[in-house]
C-alpha cells in the first residue's frame, strides 16, 4: 500500500511484481519474449495457508513465511508491505521483473492464405417503426459490416481491433457461419464456402472453430468437462477408444490436469473454463480459431497464461488464428497482421509492427493513445475522441470518422469517400490526408524502451 508511483516504482511484494510482469509489453512481441504467468491458483478462502498466504505462488518463499503470518510494516514513509524480504527487493529494483524471458519459437515461412473475405457485408433489416417514429412505415438497414476485405495466411495471427460496435465481432461470426453474410464471398483454403455453417460440408465445419469470449456459452452445464470436449470427435465418427486417448492428449495440450475429466463446469475457474473452450476448439483439429475476446473477463495471470498457450499451440500445430480484442498491447503481442475497423469497414490494415509505426489512420492514432500503460513516470498526450461512435442506420457521407476526427482536413472528409494508400508492401491506410502530410503531424505513439525522457508525446 502507498502512492501510485511507491508502488509501479518500489514494487515491495512479489504478488505486485507478478501482477506487472503478466502484462504484454507494447513494444515486445511474441516472438522476442514469453509471457510468465504467476504460477498456481488463488487459495481458497476456506482453506488459506497458516503463513503467507502467497507463499503456494511465491518464488522467493521460504519455510518462515509458510510458518508466520507477515504483518504490514512501512518501508519507507507511507509505503506499507506485507512481505518478510522486502528489504531484498528494494535492493534489487530488477528482481523479478525480469520474468518476460526469450521465447524458443519456431520461424515459419509465410504460408498461403487460408481464409480469404471479399467485400463481405452483413445488413440487419429492422422494422423503420422502432427508429424515430411510430408512423414510419418498411424497413431500414443496420450495415452493421460493410465491405470487409482481408486475408488470414497459415500459422500466422490477424488481430482485428475497433471500439465497441465496429463490426468486428458480427464479421467473426459471418466467417463462422453463425450470422449469414448479405453479400461478398468466403474463401476456406481457396475454396468458396456457403454462408450460413448449417450448408457447409463437415470438412468446412471442423476446419473452422471459434473460441468465444464466455466460455459458459460452448459449455453444456450438464456434461462433464471431458463428454464436452470430445462432442466434437463424436460428430466425426471416431471410435471410442479413440476418443477417450484424445481427450486425455487436449487435456495435456491446454495444461489441464486429467482428473478434471470428470468435472462439471461450475467446478472450474473462468481460465479453466477457456482452456477447456480452446481444448474443444482443438478437437476437430481447425485450420483457423476465430478467438472473439478470449481474455477480456480474465485476470492478468490468466491472461498471460493463456497468450503463452495460444502461441504454443499456434507454434506445435500451425494453426491460423482471428484474434479480435479491445486490448491492443495483447493484440500487438500476440499479432502478425493487425486490421483496424471503424463503422464496418477496415481504415488501417497491415503488419503488426507497421500499424504501430507512424504513419497512422488518425483513428488507430487515437485508439494507441489510449493504451493503459502501467508505469507513471510515463506520460501519455491522449487524443480524446468527441461523441460516441454514429449508428450504424444513419452512417456519415464521405469518410466514416469524419465526425470525429481530430485531423480533419475540410469538405473532402464530409463528401468524399478517402482512398486506399499503400504505406509500405504491407501497410495500408485509408485516409485524405497525404502519408507525408501524416508523417509531419505525427509523433510516434508507443514510448520505447530506450526513450528518455519517458514520456509519450503526440
Amino acid at each position: 500500500e502507498g502512492t501510485v508511483q511507491q508502488v509501479f516504482r518500489s514494487k515491495l511484494h512479489p504478488y505486485t511484481r507478478g501482477l506487472l510482469g503478466c502484462l504484454p509489453k507494447i513494444t515486445n512481441d511474441k516472438r522476442s519474449v514469453s509471457l510468465t504467468a504467476i504460477p498456481g491458483f488463488i487459495p481458497r478462502m476456506h482453506h488459506l495457508p497458516s503463513g503467507c498466504i502467497f507463499s503456494p505462488r511465491c518464488s522467493m518463499v521460504e519455510d518462515e513465511c509458510k510458518a508466520v503470518r507477515p504483518s504490514l510494516v512501512e518501508a519507507e514513509a507511507g509505503h506499507f508491505t506485507a512481505c518478510r524480504r522486502w528489504e531484498i527487493l528494494q535492493s534489487k529494483p530488477d528482481l523479478l521483473m525480469d520474468s518476460q524471458h526469450a521465447r524458443d519459437f519456431t520461424k515459419h515461412e509465410e504460408g498461403p492464405v487460408v481464409l480469404s473475405a471479399n467485400n463481405i457485408k452483413k445488413h440487419f433489416s429492422v422494422s423503420a417503426a422502432g427508429f424515430g417514429s411510430l408512423f414510419k412505415r418498411g424497413q431500414t438497414k443496420i450495415k452493421a459490416v460493410d465491405g470487409v476485405s482481408l486475408g488470414v495466411r497459415g500459422g500466422f495471427t490477424l488481430g482485428v481491433v475497433g471500439e465497441s460496435g465496429c463490426g468486428k465481432t458480427t464479421f467473426s461470426r459471418c466467417i463462422a457461419g453463425l450470422e449469414e453474410a448479405t453479400s461478398g464471398e468466403i474463401e476456406l483454403e481457396g475454396e468458396l464456402i456457403p454462408y450460413s455453417v448449417a450448408k457447409r460440408t463437415p470438412a468446412q465445419r471442423k476446419s473452422i472453430q471459434m473460441v468465444f469470449q464466455n466460455p459458459d456459452a460452448s459449455l453444456n452445464p450438464h456434461y462433464t468437462i471431458g463428454e464436452s470436449v470430445a462432442r466434437p470427435l463424436v460428430l466425426m465418427g471416431l471410435p471410442k477408444k479413440e476418443i477417450q486417448d484424445r481427450v486425455r492428449q487436449l487435456f495435456n495440450a491446454v495444461n489441464l490436469p486429467e482428473d478434471y475429466i470428470h468435472r462439471l463446469p461450475h467446478e472450474l475457474s473462468g481460465g479453466e473454463k477457456q482452456r477447456i473452450a480452446i481444448a474443444r476448439a482443438l478437437a476437430a483439429e481447425p485450420t483457423l480459431i476465430l478467438c472473439d475476446e478470449p481474455l477480456s473477463s480474465l485476470d492478468v495471470s490468466v491472461q498471460a497464461a493463456l497468450i503463452n498457450l495460444l502461441i504454443k499451440l499456434q507454434d506445435t500445430h500451425k494453426i491460423s488464428y482471428l484474434f479480435i480484442s479491445h486490448d491492443l498491447a495483447a493484440v500487438r503481442y500476440i499479432s502478425d497482421w493487425i486490421a483496424v475497423m471503424y463503422l464496418g469497414r477496415i481504415c488501417e490494415i497491415g503488419s503488426a509492427e507497421d500499424v504501430f509505426m507512424p504513419p497512422y489512420h488518425p483513428y488507430t492514432e487515437a485508439l494507441l493513445s489510449a493504451i493503459p500503460i502501467p508505469d507513471p513516470d510515463v506520460r501519455q498526450e491522449r487524443i480524446r475522441l468527441e461523441g460516441s461512435v454514429p449508428s450504424a442506420i444513419n452512417l456519415p457521407s464521405g469518410c466514416r470518422f469524419h465526425n470525429r476526427c481530430p485531423r480533419k482536413i475540410g469538405k473532402i472528409c464530409e463528401e468524399q469517400e478517402p482512398p486506399w494508400q499503400q504505406v509500405t508492401e504491407h501497410h495500408r491506410i485509408c485516409c485524405h490526408i497525404t502519408l507525408d502530410e501524416l508523417r509531419t503531424l505525427q509523433n510516434e505513439v508507443i514510448v520505447r524502451q530506450a526513450d528518455s525522457p519517458r514520456e509519450v508525446r503526440q
